[in-house]
């Protein structure tokens, strides 16, 4: 009997085994197998792939009217539109901020520069301590760099009349007669309401659907453009408002958590606002309070009620002459359509932008020199306001932070508070 071969099992019964020189396409395959299989280690190794930066140089510069262009010491913000990632860096005396390893994509530029009453002496000739900003939106970087940008300040005087809380997104069950907003004399000195207006700006606030797109109206950063504004009854003498004192202006004045008309699941009681943006238009469906007055409806393109967008409305306070003001038409829009009212941005006194979440800086309505930055909130009827951040609480008052960027300037808070604090 033939003895046994251990290694029968791994031979065929007739011709050589399947990798011998003899089967050039054989050896070609196996080949071809082994270059996948080193493919694949290679894939899974623990080596990092190494990622190619670029140089980002931004030149801050004051406004024209400024005694020198380089903007020193401006705090310089790098924020990626497409991951949120930001990165601060603090201009030189040359006024450059230099950021050294930047990964390519788009991105949005913001610079701010807090001037005291001292250095816009120095600078301007006027003794009035000033915010300035800038901002500039979807920059590509790419290439080998160095990237350079031009990041030129625009700014308003500091101490006067600030948002200090705005409640837009409404509470459970899609209720959204509760927004409302509050406005404080943040200066040293007594203000007058009385023809102070608000105005709600044109535009979408993000990727609402799949068609939304920024307002047209972006590149211009000498104007706002006001689909509604509601101005408070009087003259440039009347309700005075005392240093840190605040006047609270309701969509609806009611108690709207137990009024029949409202809510239970409704935060806040407006039933002592002290104004209310009551639409008085035909066949009207809003309702009036009569323990609230109205203010005028200067403009209001359409609808029933004084709603602005609950996944976020940028705001402004203005002042001056509305008759003064010109009526546009919007792009693409019949021109019969309404207009929106276009506002410079010398009338304006503060405003806040609020955007559907924090990857939406590419659907901004304001120019930078009225809010550099953005808020947002979680979501929409989820009864969440932001609110001014403080800057110095003293015995007697309080004084927001206002350095014309939302972005620092604002925080998120799960209970709104008409009269805080």
């Amino acid at each position: 009997m033939r003895a046994s071969n251990p290694f029968n099992r791994l031979v065929p019964a007739s011709g050589p085994v399947p990798c011998t020189p003899r089967s050039p396409a054989r050896m070609r395959g196996a080949l071809a197998l082994l270059f996948v299989a080193l493919a694949g280690l290679a894939a899974c190794s623990d080596s990092p792939t190494e990622v190619r930066t670029v140089e980002v140089r931004v030149q801050v510069e004051f406004p024209a009217s400024f005694v020198q262009s380089a903007a020193p010491n401006a705090t310089v913000v790098l924020r990626s539109q497409e991951t949120a990632q930001a990165d601060t860096v603090i201009s030189d005396a040359a006024g450059i901020a230099v950021f050294s390893s930047v990964v390519p994509g788009t991105y949005e530029i913001s610079a701010n520069r807090s001037l005291s009453a001292a250095e816009s002496l120095q600078f301007t000739g006027i003794e009035e301590g000033v915010e300035l900003n800038a901002l500039l939106t979807s920059r590509q970087v790419s290439g080998t760099g160095p990237i350079e940008f031009t990041a030129t300040l625009q700014g308003s005087a500091v101490g006067s009349w600030v948002i200090s809380e705005m409640y837009y997104t409404g509470s459970p069950d899609f209720y959204f007669f509760d927004q409302f907003y509050r406005i404080t004399n943040n200066s040293t000195d007594t203000l007058y309401a009385g023809g102070l207006m608000l105005a709600s700006i044109h535009g979408v606030s993000g990727q609402i659907n799949p068609s939304s797109e920024p307002t047209p109206f972006q590149n211009d950063q000498d104007h706002v453009y006001a689909a509604a504004i509601w101005r408070i009854p009087g003259g440039p003498d009347e309700h005075p408002v005392p240093p840190g004192g605040s006047l609270v202006i309701a969509q609806q004045g009611i108690d709207h958590r137990s009024d029949p008309d409202g809510n239970p699941n409704s935060p806040v009681d407006l039933g002592d606002a002290d104004w209310e943006m009551y639409v008085d238009v035909p066949d009207s469906r809003d309702l009036d309070s009569p323990t609230v007055p109205n203010m005028e409806m200067v403009h209001r393109r359409f609808g029933f009620y004084a709603l602005v967008p609950v996944f976020g409305p940028a705001i402004v306070l203005a002042e001056g002459d509305p008759d003064t003001f010109e009526a546009v038409t919007i792009p693409g829009d019949s021109p019969t359509s309404p207009p929106v009212i276009r506002i410079p941005v010398q009338n304006v006194i503060d405003g806040v932008e609020a955007l559907q979440n924090e990857n939406s800086g590419a659907f901004k309505r304001l120019p930078a020199s009225i809010d550099a930055g953005f808020t947002f909130a979680s979501g929409i009827y989820t009864a969440q306001a932001v609110r001014r951040r403080v800057q110095v609480e003293t015995d007697d008052r309080i004084i927001y932070r206002d350095t014309n960027n939302s972005s620092s300037d604002f925080e998120l808070v799960d209970n709104p508070t008409p009269r805080w604090p």
